[in-house]
């Protein structure tokens, strides 16, 4: 099994705010794949996300980051922090509409004491 670079999950833990599904293939053996996600009020754009999420992978020293990995951003949405309740929903005008269900599945993983809910 092939380890991948990165957390499957960074988002912000409060608010209302842009997200971005990032799926990471490795190029050696395309079987090999994961789909992260990340989100941040920082961001008036869905397309700022993902240069954030790139721009340490181009200026790494660790070049295998950027020879042995794809990255592609498969859609976006928002997510919302709200008391004990995580709702996912609405869709990204750049990358399109994320799928909210593998949204919702990775956030239970990561946040088992909230409630996740798709709007």
């Amino acid at each position: 099994m092939i380890n991948f670079p990165f957390n499957q999950c960074f988002i912000d833990e409060f608010g209302d705010f842009k997200y971005i599904q990032i799926k990471i293939t490795n190029k050696s053996d395309k079987n090999q794949s994961k789909i992260i996600i990340r989100g941040s009020g920082n961001f008036s754009y869905h397309k700022g996300i993902y240069k954030n999420f790139l721009s340490p992978i181009l200026e790494s020293s660790d070049k295998s980051l950027f020879n042995d990995w794809e990255y592609k951003c498969i859609g976006g949405g928002r997510i919302e922090f709200k008391n004990n309740t995580i709702y996912v929903y609405g869709s990204s005008g750049e990358f399109g509409t994320a799928d909210h269900k593998i949204t919702k599945e990775i956030l239970e993983r990561f946040y088992p004491t909230k409630k996740v809910e798709l709007k």
